[in-house]
């Protein structure tokens, strides 16, 4: 009977695929079919009759969790490794209900892969999670029997059944279980990522490539370096152990630099870059700052502040600006939640954002690099080349008002310069002429964004 019903089925799809034709992609599709089916065991029980059979008088109780979208694989992941850690796994295979008829299938266990990352060596390993799984267990303390169902579609959503005949408070224990090891073990913590979990490359800049006056360095280290690796002290003399800090200064001025700096310090630290196109969706910011204070201590960095909720209506950007101001200053605790923002346009950022303690506590002013600094970051970027006869003391006094991103591609089209005009079989070499050519190019590029940057900063003022 068992083997006449899966031979039924089999003739029930091969004439779907097949038809009247036959093909060499139909034949594939056959053999598919076949592979697929392998392995296949026709139950005389139900779904249900199972799960009942598995408890001796069966009674058990049930709940039924769903992980959904982006949380779905690693979220798998650590129920997984709750499951491996606290039970003893008697049978593993998957329970696939029928659609026309009460028999349910027992089909071999269907395990997906998750990339998790090491933040300190940046490397990424794939590791099993159950995709469609169904564990039959034991406690391995009390002996209790557990049957633990995963069921995923598309490797995204996942509902996830727990039975059990022990009591009804243990399944509770479980879920909670699964939670602390998300939030204290989990592959999450103490990693670098976006508000969608997906795990951010990081540049290796480190502060010697920032070349910044000395003031600006010191209030950085006071208000973010120093605090973040004190924070229990701030805790244990009972002071607030959030904080948010406010990068403001023109384009290419060094913000960037600062916070790919800032999260290469703390490899061990929790930190979500958010992009302000990161945080569009409806209830993402609200989202992003819950799981910063699951996963405290944690370093939230938004770059381009001003820009969240860039919506048509003035209303529609108010309701992003209402989130953030919420979140920073929420009713739950953001203890060890610390915030790193940056802006272009300071004065587009609504008012209770710039001047409450609480929300931004420190706006760091990032300046156009004076006449001394302009000659370090000029000779930091001409360091990978060989050059001859460049006065760099007169390049620093001929690009005042040049930021540090001009002044990079200052250099950088010099270089471009060099290697067009090298003869062949010959070395490169930067030399003077390559960059008064070049001058001229990026001052007319330079021209031309400052121009866009004015007009922008004039609609950004008018607009609030």
């Amino acid at each position: 009977m068992e083997s006449q019903q899966i031979e039924s089925d089999l003739d029930s799809e091969v004439f779907n695929i097949m038809g009247s034709s036959i093909t060499v992609k139909n034949i594939q599709s056959l053999l598919n079919i076949i592979k697929k089916h392998e392995g296949e065991k026709l139950s005389d029980d139900s779904y249900d009759d199972i799960i009942e059979n598995y408890f001796d008088d069966g009674n058990y109780a049930h709940t039924t969790t769903h992980y959904e979208d982006y949380e779905s694989q690693i979220m798998r992941l650590c129920a997984y490794q709750v499951i491996k850690r606290d039970y003893e796994i008697e049978e593993c295979w998957y329970i696939k209900e029928g659609n026309f008829d009460r028999n349910a299938r027992k089909l071999p266990p269907l395990f997906g892969t998750c990339v998790i990352r090491d933040s300190e060596k940046l490397t990424d390993t794939k590791v099993p999670i159950p995709r469609r799984v169904t564990f039959f267990c034991r406690h391995k303390k009390d002996k209790s029997k557990w049957i633990f169902h995963f069921n995923t579609w598309d490797d995204e959503v996942c509902e996830f059944e727990i039975f059990t005949d022990a009591h009804h408070k243990k399944v509770k224990e479980v879920i909670e279980s699964i939670e602390k090891y998300f939030t204290t073990e989990g592959p999450l913590k103490g990693g670098c990522f976006t508000p969608q979990w997906k795990w951010v490359s990081l540049e290796s800049n480190g502060w010697s490539n920032l070349i910044l006056p000395e003031e600006i360095k010191e209030s950085l280290d006071l208000n973010i370096v120093n605090f973040v690796k004190n924070i229990e002290l701030y805790g244990e003399h009972n002071l607030p152990t959030s904080r948010g800090v406010l990068l403001v200064g023109p384009p290419g001025t060094g913000k960037t630099l600062t916070m790919e700096c800032i999260l290469n310090e703390f490899p061990d630290i929790t930190r979500i870059y958010a992009p302000a196109e990161t945080l569009s969706q409806p209830g993402a910011i609200n989202e992003c700052y819950e799981l910063a204070r699951r996963l405290s201590p944690t370093i939230v960095i938004i770059e381009d502040i001003d820009t969240l909720g860039q919506a048509e209506s003035h209303q529609d950007r108010n309701i992003y600006v209402s989130q953030l101001l919420s979140s920073l200053n929420s009713v739950e605790s953001n203890n060890g939640v610390i915030t790193l923002g940056s802006t272009n346009y300071p004065q587009a950022l609504d008012i209770a954002l710039r001047d409450r303690p609480g929300r931004f506590d420190s706006r760091i002013e990032f300046p156009m690099p004076n006449l001394e600094g302009r000659e370090k970051i000029l000779l930091k970027y001409a360091e990978p080349f060989t050059t001859k006869n460049i006065d760099w003391k007169k390049w620093a006094k001929k690009t005042d008002n040049f930021s540090g991103a001009w002044l990079r591609e200052l250099v950088t089209t010099a270089f471009s310069l060099a290697v067009q005009e090298r003869k062949p079989n010959k070395s490169i070499i930067l030399n003077d002429t390559n960059m008064t050519k070049s001058f001229s190019i990026v001052f007319e590029s330079r021209h031309k964004a400052n121009t866009l940057y004015s007009q922008e900063e004039s609609l950004e003022t008018s607009y609030y």
